[in-house]
């Protein structure tokens, strides 16, 4: 396989730092792409081209749209595999209409008994923290009701991590109050990657339904959740830690307890289970930011130009605020 000096000179710089000729642009990336496929294609058979883990790389929707723009040159012999899961915005940038979807969803037996370990533990970690030595706490969750969790988890640990966030966040706050109840309605929630938006949506709805119980405004809550959610969708690639968000979002007709709006759902936001604190910073998981801006999230789906439009409200708004000004007296003399 013959590959031209530029290429060759790109190459060398990025595995030597040193080296003064290290640009490497998405052309010679391209030519480096498509020469030995061409040169393949030449051959006259079929050739299969496998892209394993699209979803995993630095930037897969970059990487999604400049193979996008590379399909069309392609010989009609190549024949392109893609390994990923089935985010939107991957596929969307390749257009539904032209590729041919085959959903496989990867289960063995060694995944179900690690996400069972793993369930197991954090339950007797987190339980012993917030309950020890209390008997009516030593030997719950029941081993039945672990089980089943595991197997609704599919082996999916950001189902099972997220599941028991929830159901620690809840006994953290509720105690003894409907904790079995809370497991079984989860545990008759979909399994599996396919339904996590159920679980998504199951862990929000219960957040805004127990604020009613305790007497909190129904409208103002859920426009309160709403709110941050849009923020965070917004700023999911550079997010702010909790005190910046809440600083921001907060005014005085409106405030904001960011606190308070995550002491349930922390666990679609907050990795672990560990006390929140003003630096930590959300993580919003990849199958979260997708249900949010899904139909599937309901009354707290998120519209992105909506949520970006606020964004510049608020920005608007702190601007404007004079009680934000420097006061008059702080101006240094003679200015």
């Amino acid at each position: 396989m013959a590959i031209s000096l530029d290429i060759s000179t790109a190459l060398w710089g990025k595995m030597n730092p040193s080296f003064p000729l290290t640009k490497f642009s998405p052309e010679l990336a391209d030519k480096l792409l498509l020469i030995p496929i061409y040169e393949q294609a030449a051959l006259g058979t079929t050739v299969v081209l496998i892209i394993d883990g699209l979803d995993e790389s630095a930037d897969p929707a970059k990487l999604a749209r400049g193979l996008a723009t590379l399909l069309p040159q392609l010989p009609p012999n190549i024949r392109l595999i893609l390994t990923s899961r089935p985010d939107h915005y991957i596929l969307s940038n390749f257009g539904y209409q032209r590729i041919h979807e085959i959903a496989i969803e990867l289960k063995t037996d060694q995944s179900y008994v690690d996400v069972h370990h793993y369930i197991t533990t954090l339950f007797r970690e987190e339980i012993g923290k917030m309950f020890s030595g209390q008997e009516e706490w030593i030997n719950w969750p029941l081993v039945a009701q672990i089980l089943t969790l595991a197997e609704q988890a599919s082996g999916l640990f950001v189902w099972a991590s997220t599941a028991v966030g929830f159901i620690v966040a809840w006994v953290r706050s509720m105690g003894m109050m409907h904790r079995d109840v809370i497991i079984e309605q989860i545990n008759r929630l979909g399994r599996g990657l396919e339904d996590l938006g159920q679980l998504y949506y199951y862990i929000l709805d219960t957040a805004v339904d127990l604020r009613i119980l305790s007497h909190t405004e129904e409208t103002k809550h859920l426009a309160n959740i709403r709110t941050l959610l849009g923020f965070l969708v917004i700023n999911v690639e550079r997010p702010l830690d909790l005190e910046s968000t809440e600083a921001f979002l907060s005014s005085n007709q409106h405030p904001l307890d960011i606190h308070r709006c995550l002491q349930l759902f922390r666990s679609v936001l907050i990795p672990g289970a560990g006390i929140i604190l003003p630096q930590t910073v959300p993580q919003m998981h990849k199958t979260f930011y997708e249900f949010l801006i899904s139909e599937r999230a309901g009354r707290f789906q998120v519209d992105p130009p909506y949520a970006r439009l606020q964004l510049f409200v608020r920005c608007m708004e702190i601007l404007l605020d004079k009680s934000s000004w420097p006061s008059p007296q702080s101006k240094p003399k003679g200015g």
